[in-house]
């Protein structure tokens, strides 16, 4: 059998996406399941959303199609092209670790637009009602009368009509399908239906995320029969962009107008220009329309129990039909009553991989959450998981995966939709320690907003979570309590992830928009190890308190991370901001606001991150941080310092895309890297091998690793000294330079010393050299008035400071 791997992925080496894509998507299941390439049995995991998904196996290496399409094997980034391309190591037969291949390899953010095309680059016209709000707001932003009144009126108080369709595929016709009243009681039911909807129908959903103001009317028909195969219907990209699944749909929708099946100005009753709602009060735009297809979903990865490998089914996403059909004459469904339907959403008919059972309702509320004008609120880069599972609009399967249980809208969503007015606590309440009661976010629409020391548009938001039997939050895990959220809506998007670790956070000012502050301090969701657990709650039982120094546990232990900072643009500083008292977790909790009446200690706390670096103002030692942006990556990578003053060299910070033990190759030369004759780096015999150091354990990717020079360099004032550091592994992370004009000069400075950037090297002294490459991390150092004896090098703090944006 020919391969066909990860959708886009395998042919155009699709990768991260834009922050602004116009598109919604299901993100992948992540449940490992098995590929047999030729008897070779190999466990896999899908991960990523439509249009940007990529196999790994269970060490996280990237899995892609060889030149021929008959087997796996490990794929690594392209440094000329940027696209994930076929290595000769297949899984099972060779180790890639070994062979110094990187993991969880991406494509460069130009190869991944330039290939996925429309679908991420496109701004097709939104739906209808998240268009208008998107106007709306824009309008407000530039002077207008402020914004509520419009989501308010649109998805409160108000029923609105969502036509379901039910596609049947033409090699589906002998499959045994669940019946329209099956999905009747999916969309519809008042009650919870067992091994359907436990935790209730889409409608209750709604309901419940809306405390009754928001009813969802899903009027459900029957199966129609399509002229295309599923497998017509994936090309070319798992749906994406399909012309042929676009044609089908027209067709459908043609075909329940002829049959006098659908008055479609029933489903235009909304009219967002005038704010007007009500028969004939429409916009001439279909107010909610939900495709249900007759296969599995592509996002469980795998090879289906019919044969139909997952990139030949259908991903579900939200997406629109004109920009796929934008040059043929039909080019969207327009109805007797001039009514459009451009934009839609696809969900699969059938649960899992392998059986008759009827798809839940975790994709397709979140799907009808974008109609109803709300963003994706999981990372979009991949980065990390955005909120996980705090929010049905970040993941939709929910915490125990099962899409039974899908989260309920986290507090932001909730207020941006109307369904939340929050409390704001005052300046005398917070002056006077006043403590608050909450409820739970499932039965009480409340929530508290803390604004006292931040900037404008930064703040911090206050629920209460709890697992409560038959609503959505059941399955939440631990002993759930208070959600935190900090709130910055000046930050650039939902997918800049910060965590302590990277060099010069939180001045480096990134930070998701809406972030969850996590109680254990272990930034889980930011890192991409998983989409939430047990620790991330506050609760007296747990995380009792947080304030400027951090968090204060039951067990009698701190940490540094969270605090209650403002950070917005990078611009850190102390809110005195204290949330204390924080009770049982309960129905109803009570917490206490104050201000902190100690100090702000800069020590490391007890329980502070593993990689966070800290610093005693008093010491000597300095930083000059370059970046951590990674993207490409190989053995080695030099550059050059040029000292201002006289400095010693002490210590670099690495970017290791791996976590295993590894050997560290120092090579320095006078006068810098650079050979200008030659446009590349000095040879060879230029250059002396300084240290060899063995057992340098790696941190991972998006992670800083500390690297002492157990003899530091002296760089007396105006020289230059060339920098060579290389890896036995092909996992040492750089970042590529695309203004050639920067190549080679000065990119990072601080008051001591400057940064001049450098090449990428496949192996130690190889021809294959690559211009314009950042090496990846920082450089420390101490400003040295008198050479020290190299022989007895001073003790070397193992992490860096955090002084400043320029200095750690």
């Amino acid at each position: 059998m020919k391969l066909s791997l990860g959708g886009a992925w395998g042919r155009l080496g699709l990768g991260l996406a834009l922050a602004a894509v116009a598109r919604a998507d299901m993100l992948a299941s992540e449940e490992p399941f098995l590929i047999d390439d030729g008897g070779n049995r190999i466990e896999a995991v899908l991960k990523g959303y439509a249009g940007n998904n990529h196999m790994e196996d269970m060490s996280q290496f990237t899995m892609v199609a060889d030149a021929s399409g008959e087997h796996l094997v490990y794929g690594e980034t392209d440094e000329v092209t940027g696209r994930v391309i076929p290595t000769d190591c297949r899984p099972g037969n060779c180790n890639p670790g070994v062979l110094g291949i990187a993991t969880r390899q991406t494509p460069s953010l130009a190869a991944h637009l330039e290939d996925c095309g429309d679908f991420c680059i496109e701004q097709e016209k939104p739906p209808v009602l998240n268009q208008k709000i998107l106007e709306y707001k824009m309008s407000k932003q530039q002077g207008g009368n402020g914004r509520g009144s419009l989501r308010r009126n649109l998805a409160t108080g108000m029923t609105l009509k969502n036509l379901v369709v039910l596609l049947r595929f033409k090699d589906h016709k002998a499959r045994k399908l669940p019946s329209k009243d099956d999905y009747e009681k999916l969309f519809n039911s008042e009650e919870p239906v067992a091994k359907t909807a436990p935790s209730g129908s889409i409608r209750n959903l709604f309901k419940q995320n809306s405390f009754d103001e928001l009813t969802l009317d899903s009027v459900v028909h029957g199966w129609i029969d399509l002229n295309i195969t599923e497998s017509e219907a994936a090309f070319p990209s798992q749906g994406i962009g399909s012309k042929a699944l676009a044609r089908a749909m027209i067709k459908a929708l043609e075909d329940l107008e002829a049959g006098g099946l659908v008055d479609f100005s029933e489903f235009d009753v909304f009219n967002l220009n005038t704010q007007a709602f009500g028969e004939g009060q429409g916009d001439k735009s279909i107010d909610a329309v939900t495709f249900i297809h007759s296969g599995y979903g592509a996002e469980w990865g795998g090879t289906d129990c019919k044969g139909a490998y997952f990139d030949n089914r259908i991903w579900s996403h939200k997406y629109a039909i004109y920009p796929i059909l934008r040059h043929e004459d039909k080019k969207q469904f327009i109805s007797k009553e001039d009514i459009v339907v451009n934009t839609y959403h696809i969900s699969p008919g059938l649960w899992g991989t392998c059986n008759e059972e009827i798809g839940r309702i975790g994709v397709i509320a979140h799907e009808t959450g974008h109609f109803l004008g709300i963003t994706d609120l999981y990372d979009t880069n991949g980065g990390g998981t955005g909120i996980g599972s705090y929010c049905l609009m970040a993941n939709s399967w929910g915490f125990d995966g099962s899409q039974y249980y899908p989260p309920v809208m986290s507090a932001w969503t909730k207020i941006e939709l109307g369904y939340v007015e929050p409390t704001e606590i005052t300046t005398d309440q917070i002056n006077q320690g006043a403590t608050f009661s909450i409820g739970d976010s499932s039965r009480h629409a409340e929530a508290f907003k803390i604004t006292y020391g931040f900037p404008s548009g930064e703040y911090l938001l206050i629920e209460n979570r709890l697992a409560v039997e038959g609503y959505l939050d059941y399955k939440i895990p631990g002993d759930a309590g208070l959600a935190i959220w900090h709130i910055d809506m000046n930050a650039a998007s939902h997918s800049e992830e910060g965590y302590p670790g990277q060099p010069s956070w939180p001045e480096n000012g990134d930070h998701y928009k809406i972030a969850l502050l996590q109680a254990d301090g272990d930034y889980h969701l930011e890192k991409g190890q998983g989409r939430g657990g047990s620790g991330d709650l506050f609760n007296s039982q747990g995380a009792y308190e947080i304030n400027p120094n951090g968090v204060m546990y039951a067990d009698g232990t701190t940490a540094q991370y969270p605090n209650t900072d403002t950070y917005s643009g990078g611009n850190v500083a102390h809110t005195m901001i204290r949330i204390f008292d924080i009770s049982d977790s309960q129905e109803q909790m009570s917490f206490s606001v104050g201000l902190h009446e100690g100090g702000v200690p800069t020590a490391s706390p007890t329980k502070a991150p593993t990689m966070n670096p800290t610093y005693d103002s008093n010491s000597s030692q300095q930083g000059l941080s370059t970046t951590m942006a990674s993207g490409n990556g190989r053995n080695g990578n030099t550059f050059s310092i040029t000292a201002k003053t006289d400095v010693m060299i002490n210590g670099l910070v690495l970017h290791i895309g791996s976590e295993d033990f590894l050997e560290v190759k120092l090579y320095l030369v006078q006068g810098g890297h650079y050979d200008t004759s030659s446009s590349a780096n000095k040879v060879e015999s230029e250059w002396e091998l300084y240290s060899t150091t063995n057992n340098v354990k790696g941190m991972g990717l998006g992670t800083a690793t500390n690297f002492n020079i157990e003899n530091p360099i002296q760089i007396n004032q105006g020289e230059t000294m060339g920098f060579y550091v290389v890896l036995n592994e092909r996992v040492l992370k750089y970042t590529s330079e695309n203004d050639a004009n920067k190549r080679n000069k000065v990119t990072y400075a601080s008051d001591d010393i400057e940064f001049i950037q450098g090449f990428g090297m496949s192996a130690t002294f190889s021809e294959k050299q690559y211009n314009g490459r950042v090496f990846n991390g920082g450089i420390k150092y101490t400003v040295s008035p008198t050479i020290i004896d190299t022989a007895s090098p001073t003790k070397l703090p193992t992490e860096f400071p955090t002084a400043s944006p320029t200095k750690f």
